[in-house]
């Protein structure tokens, strides 16, 4: 059994096809989407979302006590800042360090690597941002250019704060009941004049907080991740093979690669104006690891994206980009492959041009495979 997050670009297949994951928990919804059904077969995919633990988030247990905590913090903005993944945070985050939000707190992200802390120091800084969540009435909160629904959105309704922010692609309607919804089309006015509106209103948002703080409660602690993952498992005892929505989600027009931040490309489901750049690089590999590496690629063959991978040329594919580990000269990729059995060497005519040298790429060597079935599928 595994569970995974953020399964953009096809990046989750490899551990699943190579450690032969028999049953997988998937963070969220939509993304299920990216596997095809043969995928599933002798597997069991699963829709277990993020969660919140009640003894570090829920006020009366944490305190120990039934009386409300104080909520000195009017707005609260928390999380990492890169505009390119949190647009409506960022923003948010510019506007409190542009003083125009009154008694509004900006909380520095420590960073994602905790390599170097201990444990008495990573428990601190869970239980610092817990602190923060009980002392803020409104925080924001961004579903990410993935329309991801985060840990935040548990976390911050189980503390009893109003949420304010966009609404993820799945349990769209379940989050409107209790979240305040911004947009980036939205001006900074009539943002300020929402937040100012539920400050003022004191009575109207802890009812409204309330009603998150009871979803995440009664459906989505920690109790309840075990229990769908106890329903993954006999599913898979019983032979109950594929692939389970275990709540309502859509299908939304969000990037799937991460490979270029000007020009991202877009998932299968987006119209055919919106996508803009291809899914997939042409690249010839060898399929063994670097058992060989023709120094003069058979570029005739490539004819451009259009290839036809029934070509007698074996080792052309079109690798899907979020295989594509980095592309450097060959040496460097050869050091790193050499010692790194599940990775090839490539000649690819990379799409963007973004790298140190297009032509010689690390690749996954499930992608060739994978890559390999998805083109001839696409054809059919």
């Amino acid at each position: 059994m595994n569970r995974e997050h953020e399964c953009w670009g096809y990046r989750c297949l490899p551990g699943i096809i190579d450690t032969n994951i028999t049953i997988m928990l998937q963070t969220y919804a939509y993304e299920m989407d990216l596997y095809h059904t043969s995928f599933s077969y002798h597997r069991v995919f699963s829709h277990s979302p993020t969660c919140a633990e009640p003894f570090v988030y829920y006020p009366p247990l944490v305190l120990n006590s039934d009386t409300p905590p104080v909520r000195d913090i009017d707005l609260l903005v928390v999380g990492a800042r890169h505009g390119f993944v949190y647009p409506l945070r960022t923003r948010l985050g510019e506007m409190v360090q542009k003083r125009l939000i009154k008694n509004s707190y900006l909380h520095v992200h420590p960073g994602y690597a905790l390599v170097n802390n201990s444990v008495e120091q990573t428990e601190s800084q869970m239980h610092a941002y817990a602190t923060l969540l009980r002392r803020a009435k409104i925080v924001v909160v961004d579903s990410s250019r993935y329309s991801y629904a985060l840990s935040k959105y548990p976390e911050v309704a189980l503390s009893g704060c109003l949420l304010l922010g966009d609404i993820p692609a799945e349990r769209e309607e379940e989050f409107r009941r209790y979240i305040v919804q911004i947009s980036m089309n939205m001006t900074d006015d009539q943002i300020l004049s929402i937040i100012d509106y539920w400050i003022k209103h004191k009575d109207e948002r802890e009812e409204k907080a309330s009603l998150g703080q009871r979803n995440v409660l009664n459906s989505y602690t920690w109790d309840h991740s075990i229990d769908l993952s106890l329903q993954a498992l006999l599913k898979y005892r019983r032979g109950e093979f594929g692939i389970y929505h275990n709540y309502p989600y859509s299908m939304k027009c969000v990037p799937l690669d991460n490979t270029n931040k000007e020009q991202p490309t877009a998932t299968k489901w987006c119209s055919s104006g919106l996508k803009g750049m291809p899914l997939r690089t042409l690249c010839e590999c060898n399929r063994t690891h670097i058992d060989y590496l023709n120094e003069e690629p058979d570029l005739d063959n490539w004819k451009g994206l259009g290839v036809n991978v029934d070509s007698n040329n074996s080792r052309i594919y079109l690798v899907p980009n979020g295989f594509i580990n980095y592309c450097s000269s060959y040496n460097s990729i050869q050091a790193v492959s050499s010692g790194t059995p599940s990775r090839s060497l490539c000649y690819c005519q990379h799409a963007y041009g973004t790298w140190q040298n297009p032509q010689i790429c690390a690749v996954a060597n499930t992608a060739l495979i994978i890559s390999r079935y998805l083109a001839l599928f696409s054809r059919s």
